[in-house]
């Protein structure tokens, strides 16, 4: 029997390293279905009808209240 010329090659417990995509391109857009947005979900929509007004903060509110 005459040995192999190419060697035994990989082992079982070696796994070959996955294959980087190189930097600046992006990876393809997933095959998965999005899920369809309803209408309330729009873009110029505000998300919260209570949010609270913005609360001044600063040495000039805590001195305000005199």
């Amino acid at each position: 029997m005459k040995p192999d010329p190419t060697g035994p090659g990989p082992g079982p417990g070696i796994i070959p390293p996955n294959p980087v995509p190189p930097l600046g391109i992006p990876d393809p857009p997933t095959k998965e279905p999005q899920p369809k947005r309803l209408p309330e979900e729009e873009p110029g929509t505000p998300g919260r009808e209570t949010e609270e007004p913005p609360r001044a903060t600063g040495s000039r509110a805590a001195h305000s209240n005199k």
